[in-house]
């Protein structure tokens, strides 16, 4: 019985590095044609690494905005510096609470933004999370955050693609990475926002939709709210050491 587990153990340790090493090289040489499970999508659509470069260098702000790509796209901080109001947008693409939470943990404090304005959008709740997921572990460092945001999507895409990203940010791959400003119709402006040049609007009509919220989205954000508002560090994903204000912003 020893012997077999023993055997046991070595196996499932060396298929683990097996494995792991497969996906490394499988993420550097293979096309992206033959990577369905395996999306490192740094300076991808939405500038999401030039944005995260940004808010390093931010100490405060009036207002942090947060949300999907309504809120990236849609809080303009020319605007409200109009106005002598400091902002910057931490919005990123499809966002779920849970990518909300730890770019909260991982830059609040850093911010210190004296309040924030969060946008809603019931897609968001309803989303897997994954396309999100990818967007922040390509544009981001990864850490224990990132784990808990893996085991909590336990998604075979978003594992394959952490254990990528951990291998390049082990050994500094992304550091001469540097993002156009310009991509097609969209230019990155400073303070996190996308300025998109204007289509021609052609009006449809949207079918009826029934909302179905994903609990684990809802309890995260409920979350998010209650740890902003009174400041405690009492949930694993968010732990701020003071509360600015808060406002949910719900787009039409």
């Amino acid at each position: 019985m020893k012997k077999f587990v023993l055997s046991l153990f070595l196996f499932i340790a060396v298929a683990f590095f097996t494995y792991i090493g497969y996906i490394i090289l499988w993420g550097s040489f293979a096309p992206n044609a033959l990577k369905p499970n395996l999306n490192y999508r740094i300076g991808s659509k939405g500038h999401m690494f030039t944005r995260l470069q940004e808010v390093k260098r931010i100490d405060s702000v009036d207002i942090l905005f947060l949300g999907s790509s309504h809120a990236y796209r849609g809080f303009d901080p020319r605007i409200f510096a109009s106005h002598q109001f400091n902002t910057f947008n931490l919005g990123s693409s499809s966002q779920t609470p849970i990518q909300t939470a730890i770019l909260l943990e991982r830059y609040l404090d850093h911010i210190k933004p004296k309040s924030i304005i969060y946008e809603v959008y019931p897609t968001t709740f309803m989303i897997d999370g994954i396309e999100s997921s990818l967007d922040i572990i390509a544009n981001d460092r990864n850490d224990l955050l990132s784990l808990k945001m893996a085991f909590e999507l336990n998604h075979l895409k978003t594992y394959n693609t952490l254990i990528y990203g951990i291998f390049r940010n082990l050994f500094n791959l992304n550091t001469s990475f540097t993002e156009a400003i310009h991509k097609k119709n969209d230019t990155y402006i400073l303070g996190g926002y996308v300025e998109t040049l204007p289509k021609k609007f052609a009006p449809i009509t949207f079918s009826k939709q029934k909302i179905t919220l994903n609990q684990n989205h809802l309890n995260t954000f409920e979350a998010i709210i209650s740890e902003i508002k009174k400041g405690t560090s009492n949930s694993p994903w968010f732990s701020p050491r003071y509360h600015p204000a808060i406002t949910p912003a719900i787009p039409t």
